[in-house]
């Protein structure tokens, strides 16, 4: 009898243990779809700033119009200087409390939050890696960083925006120093490591004389393999961002194809933090292509965040605040590829 008890058992455990990989199978194969909300970060060149007229955090209300319009994540901008107006000193209370607020605001409707640092790579103007602005200065914030939010479980950081200024080798040793102070402040979170040259996924494997970010990248190691590389791409001919105008149907796919080998190649993940596309057929086409490309390799892509909804962006090209497809026709085509 106690046989047939211990071998009912392992059955059941083993069951257990299959269903549970089958459904954990079953979420790797699917995607984060979001939003970027800008709104602490607007005009990041006035710091401190003054909140409601130099910057605002989103809405309750916001939240929820996103969330019900079915995103999942949410990518934050926040500045570093409105956190910490001195290096290495405590971060001001009320901005810090505003991010805590929008995080907590976002998990009552379970949207997962990416905090990022929405800096290229500077501090007040001056480079990361610099005198100035050491490694070590960067690294005491994402310390102070993951020790604010390592309770929070569906926050993810996000290391910094779009760095473009120092070179692929310099920039990995950066990120590297970030990523280490993140794990030593106990924070288990997921890692969104951005490249230097602005992210980009189309220069990702491209030479800047040394190495490319493809190549300096890899050295990056996390001790919780839990690190997801975050490229951006935009559709216009030189990928800037700036004009509305989509370069072909097909040139989002093309400029992801090498990034996407890349992560395969090597067994990655990554996240599309921005990208957007004005609202002519070519471009509405193109960014079908784009979505349905990363879809169909959601093996090694971990998710994408549409850049932009802000309630201060009215007129901008790529807004897409309020998310109705009537008004914006790139919120028809996002809502196919949300899960």
């Amino acid at each position: 009898m106690n046989k047939q008890i211990i071998r009912h058992y392992l059955l059941l455990m083993t069951s257990l243990f299959v269903l549970s990989h089958s459904l954990n199978a079953s979420a790797d194969d699917q995607t984060l779809q979001g939003i970027n909300f800008p709104g602490p970060a607007i005009a990041g060149h006035v710091y401190p700033g003054t909140i409601n007229k130099n910057y605002h955090f989103p809405s309750a209300a916001d939240v929820k119009t996103y969330a019900d319009f079915g995103f999942e994540v949410i990518r934050l901008a926040i500045t570093w200087e409105r956190l910490q107006p001195e290096l290495g000193q405590p971060f001001e209370a009320d901005y810090l409390r505003g991010i805590h607020d929008f995080v907590d605001q976002a998990a009552k409707y379970g949207l997962r939050v990416v905090i990022d640092v929405h800096n290229y790579g500077k501090y007040k103007g001056q480079l990361i890696g610099t005198e100035t602005v050491t490694n070590e200065d960067f690294q005491k914030l994402w310390y102070q960083l993951a020790e604010a939010f390592r309770d929070e479980q569906h926050v993810l950081f996000g290391l910094m925006n779009e760095p473009n200024k120092q070179d692929a080798n310099t920039w990995s040793v950066i990120a590297q120093g970030a990523v280490t102070a993140i794990r030593e402040a106990n924070a288990k979170q997921t890692i969104l490591v951005p490249a230097t040259f602005y992210s980009s996924a189309a220069r990702w494997l491209h030479k800047d004389g040394y190495s490319s970010n493809g190549e300096a990248l890899k050295k990056i190691a996390d001790p919780l393999n839990n690190i997801v590389f975050e490229a951006h791409q935009y559709l216009d001919k030189y990928s800037t961002g700036t004009e509305s105008e989509c370069v072909s149907a097909d040139v989002g796919v093309q400029r992801l194809t090498a990034f996407t080998g890349w992560l395969k190649e090597n067994n990655y993940k990554g996240f599309l933090g921005e990208f957007a596309v004005g609202d002519s057929e070519t471009c509405q086409q193109a960014l079908k292509n784009m979505l349905g490309y990363i879809q169909n390799n959601r093996d090694v892509w971990y998710g994408w965040t549409y850049w932009v909804a802000d309630p201060w962006f009215k007129g901008y090209i790529f807004n897409i605040y309020p998310p109705d497809p009537q008004q914006f026709p790139q919120v028809g085509i996002l809502k196919q590829f949300i899960n």
